[in-house]
């Protein structure tokens, strides 16, 4: 039997030209995203992604920002045991946030 969580899998702030790495999702479980909020915090705006770390590939990416407008993905991604994600950026400091659900394995 499967047992399914909404959770809150990571957030903060990420700094210029800084990689912000979220935990690896654990043996047992499997992560379904369903939401990346982004917001840029500082006056230059600037670029952001966000990516899956093993494979790599881009899940999200903001490319010419304005400075205090919110950017959001909704979705579900599924990523499975082992699998991260981390986020990166460019000039500018950015505030960020990735909720989504947790389930257990079958």
């Amino acid at each position: 039997m499967a047992y399914l969580y909404s959770t809150q899998f990571g957030g903060g702030i990420v700094s210029p030209d800084e990689v912000s790495f979220f935990p690896v999702v654990p043996d047992g479980y499997i992560w379904v995203v369903r939401a990346i909020d982004l917001v840029p915090l500082d006056s230059e705006g600037g670029q952001i992604s966000v990516v899956e770390t093993t494979l790599p590939c881009y899940l999200f990416t903001v490319g010419t920002a304005v400075a205090g407008q919110s950017y959001q993905w909704r979705g579900h991604q599924v990523f499975n045991a082992g699998q991260s994600l981390a986020v990166f950026n460019g000039i500018s400091t950015w505030s960020f946030v990735m909720s989504g659900y947790q389930l257990t394995s079958p």
